[in-house]
Order: structure tokens, then sequence, then C-alpha cells
């Protein structure tokens, strides 16, 4: 699935950061759960010819790591992530996870390979050999050219614990360990989790056994933890790296979940951030150290949202690609667990022009099923002139209080429909019908393409007995 998802990560003109080297990016091997969603930050560039990173480069405040995620022809999710702060100055290096024989993430995320076959530096190591290292990290990200808000951080065991060091990281959220590299009998690999000041959660990795054993955590943020005020929803959080020798930590962010329309490619392609990312319990207390490397310790898996806003009734699933199909069936067909494109009543997939006053100067009408948790707006598209472009003057808009209920969309049919299968496209959003086409990218809601076969009556010859035919 992962090869499925266009990405450039290597390109310094990549569309996001033209002018500089990107190279922050997903695993493409490896044994964990979220290879097709962790974006790992890698450091250290000094070329575009450092694809991946360049390891062991000294990292220095305004050290900054570019990600540039192609999501169709000319959309892309951009991605960028500041280091501030460093102390003492200097003190931090790039690394690559599997440069020790005790390293863990490797096995888990790597690209080319585990141990010395990694090429992906998306490690932070303290420079000097026992010390203590603080530093900041600054991140926002935009889709489609918009600001978005990063919904969950990922930090990893990059390098190898041993019983005296440790990893800290702190921000306004909600910490989740997500993953264990485990290696019973090894010993042991503690955690902790606590609030220092406010809605501020640190996760604390201690007490390790030296010996492939490693934990991924991430963090959802909190709403108070994204900078509104700069209208870029930037956040940061702040990272200690303790070394009894040394040590490293790796950082990467939750990728969006999409929903796409599925509609041929002329009618452009809508995307809607899903803001489903939410986690079970990862079974631990707040101020309870916890060793995670036991048989029973089971980590938190991701599951779905029900805080969310969609249209029939069943929430959208993630699209990994473009869904561009002739039958308006590609999201179904895409291999989730259901079939969530449920909207059109059955009588509207297929209907005779003159039953539903699919007539120029009648009102067609189609009511449709959803589920709002704010107040939000229902918008469609019908492409009756079938010249394979939704048009402004063929959509309308309904407000919507929050609940469940029905809507009822009604169009005047133009003069110039004719009466040949066609599309439509409709979209639940919280963006006002102005501010909205029908294939830019918004941050919430769902969009369903379908399929609508207008039959007429058919050329009849006397001869032989009258058909009808699309």
């Amino acid at each position: 699935m992962l090869a499925l998802l266009l990405f450039v990560s290597f390109s310094s003109n990549a569309q996001c950061y033209p002018g500089n080297i990107v190279t922050s990016t997903f695993a493409t091997g490896g044994t964990g759960n979220y290879l097709n969603r962790i974006i790992w930050l890698t450091w250290g560039a000094q070329s575009s010819a450092d694809t991946y990173g360049l390891t062991n480069q000294i990292l220095n405040d305004g050290e900054t790591s570019y990600a540039s995620i192609q999501l169709s022809q000319n959309k892309y999710f951009c991605l960028q992530a500041t280091i501030n702060n460093v102390s003492p100055a200097s003190s931090i290096r790039s690394y690559i996870p599997g440069n020790y024989n005790g390293d863990s993430m490797d096995n888990l995320y790597n690209i080319g390979g585990a141990g010395n076959n990694n090429q992906m530096v998306a490690g932070i190591i303290n420079a000097n050999s026992g010390t203590t290292v603080h530093f900041t990290v600054n991140c926002e990200a935009s889709l489609d050219g918009n600001p978005v808000r990063i919904k969950g951080l990922v930090i990893a065991d990059a390098e190898s614990l041993s019983s005296s060091e440790e990893l800290k990281v702190s921000a306004d959220g909600d910490w989740k360990v997500i993953e264990v590299k485990k290696n019973i009998g090894a010993g042991s690999y503690e955690i902790e989790k606590n609030n220092i000041a406010g809605t501020v959660q640190e996760v604390h990795l201690f007490n390790g056994n030296d010996n492939n054993t490693a934990a991924i955590t991430v963090l959802s943020f909190n709403e108070s933890a994204y900078d509104t005020e700069a209208n870029n929803y930037e956040i940061s959080f702040n990272v200690e790296v303790k070394g009894a020798g040394l040590t490293a930590i790796a950082l990467g962010l939750l990728m969006p979940d999409l929903d796409r329309g599925d509609a041929p490619e002329s009618y452009g392609e809508a995307l809607h951030i899903i803001d489903n990312t939410e986690f079970s319990s990862d079974q631990i207390s707040l101020s309870t150290t916890v060793n995670l490397n036991t048989s029973t310790y089971t980590p938190a898996t991701e599951i779905p949202a029900t805080n969310i806003s969609y249209l029939g009734s069943t929430p959208p699933d993630r699209d990994f690609n473009t869904q561009y199909s002739v039958n308006a069936l590609g999201d179904d067909n895409d291999g989730g667990p259901t079939a969530e494109e449920d909207v059109l009543p059955a009588n509207l997939k297929r209907f005779y022009y003159r039953n539903f006053n699919y007539v120029a100067g009648e009102t067609f009408q189609i009511d449709v099923p959803y589920t709002t948790v704010d107040p939000s707006y229902l918008q469609a598209w019908i492409d009756f002139n079938v010249n394979g472009t939704f048009e402004a003057g063929e959509g309308v808009m309904q407000a919507l209080t929050p609940g469940t209920g029905t809507a009822t969309l009604s169009w005047t049919v133009p003069n110039d429909v004719k009466i040949l299968p066609t599309y439509l496209r409709l979209r639940l959003s919280d963006n006002y019908y102005g501010m909205l086409t029908p294939e830019n990218t918004l941050l919430k809601g769902e969009v369903e393409d379908h399929r609508m076969y207008v039959v007429k009556p058919a050329m009849v010859n006397p001869f032989i007995p009258s058909v009808t035919q699309e």
C-alpha cells in the first residue's frame, strides 16, 4: 500500500519548499505498524544528494527538516520542523538508527534495511559521551497550501537506552505508547508519564537494558497546543536526551488521514482530512512507572473515532492514493473495511428522467442523511450538461445544525441539461459555500462522488419492440 502513496523526498526543488533540501519521509521497510502514517524527521542533509539526511552532522539552532508529500498531481502535504534552544550549544548531531548492535528502531522503521543497511537519518544523538542535552522543536504543516493542525507527535528510542540513560519529551497533549520492540528476559525498559504544567504532559523513557528493546509513543495534541493567532497552527515541544555514553531519539509526525473524491479526473480531486486520530488505552496511568518489556504489556492501538461529522450511515475510511474511476466506485473498491459511500438512494442510481423531474425548469431533489458534530454545510454539484466539470451554477448548499438528520437538496434543472448518465459530488464541511469549490481541500467532513444513470426513451424502430436504453 505504501508504494501507491506518491511522495517527494529527495529533490531540492520539491513542490513545498523550493530551494530547500527535502528529506523527511516515510519508512519503506521494517515491521512497524504505522509505515504509511509516520513521517520521520531526518537530519543533517548538506545537499540534494543526501536523500534521507546525512549522519554525524552537528545540529545547531535553526536546523530544519522538511517533508513534501505529493497527494495528487498538484496537491501536497508540506511539513517543516525546526530545532531551537540547543543546550549546551553544538551538543547534538544526526544519527542513523542501526549503527549500534543494540538498536531496535531500525527493525521497526527503516529505508534500505535494518542495521548498517538503514539509510534513514532519523536519530538525534548527544554529540559528547555521557552528557545531557536539551532542545526544542517547532513544527507546522500545510495541505494544498492551507495551514493544517498536526494531529500527532511521535517519538522513538533511536539508539538503545541503558539503565542510566533517559529520554524525556514534553508537549501540550496526551501521550500513549503505540509500539514496543520487546526482548523478554533482557531486563526492564520503563516508562512514566507526568503532567508538568497545566495541560503539558511529559513522557519519560528510562532504566533500559541496552539490548534490542525500544518503545514508540505518540502524543495527541490538545487544541490549546496550536498557535492559532499566527494562523499556521504551529506546535512546539521540549526534548531531553541523557546519555551514560551516547543515546538517541527519533522524532516523527502523523500524516493526516484523507478522504478523496472518486469521480473521473476531469472533475478534480476533492480532499478532506478525516479527523479521526484516536488510540485505545495504553494501560499506563499518570505518575506510575511501568515496565514495557514484559509479555503481559500491550500498547495502545488506533481505533475509529466517534466524534466526527460524515455523510450517510458510515464514516469515511482513509484513502492512500487517487481514486479516479468511471463508475465513481473507486473509494468503495479501495480495500477499506466497508463500502462507506452510501448517501445516494438506490432509486437515484438509475432512474427514468421524468420520474424525478430531471427536466429543464423542474425541481430535482435528493435526500441526504448526515451526522454532524458542529454547525456544518452540505454542498453538492450535478454535472447537468455532462461536460466533465462541476460548474458553480450547478451547485447548491444547505446549512446543517449539529446532530443526525436528513437534508433535502433541491436544484432547478438548467436549460442545457442533457439526459445522459452523469456525476454528483456531495461535500460535508464546516466551510461556507462561498469559500468552497468542488475540488479544494478541507480540514474536516467527507466527500462522496456518485454516478447517476439517467435513462431516457430510446429511438424506436416501428418494426421491433420498443426498448429503453441509457
